[in-house]
């Protein structure tokens, strides 16, 4: 995942979309490379607990059982 795989819907949501590779891996591998390739290293620090977070908390409205807690995350 990197900005240059981002799109926007017509509603203006945004989305990732990769067709490079498909693979079965851990997602913080991904979520690492998101974060140190589009953010800036001092933004990287003090948002890092509450971008984890929200990701975390994303899924479960979407049927995700138990994603880890953001304390065994990061």
């Amino acid at each position: 995942a990197h900005l240059g795989n981002m799109y926007l819907t017509r509603e203006g949501r945004p989305g990732f979309l990769d067709w490079q590779t498909t693979r079965r891996g851990h997602w913080a591998q991904d979520v690492t490379y998101f974060y140190i390739s589009a953010l800036d290293p001092l933004d990287r620090r003090a948002w890092e607990k509450g971008l984890v977070a929200g990701y975390l908390a994303a899924p479960a409205p979407h049927g995700v059982a138990k994603p880890p807690p953001a304390g065994e995350a990061g």
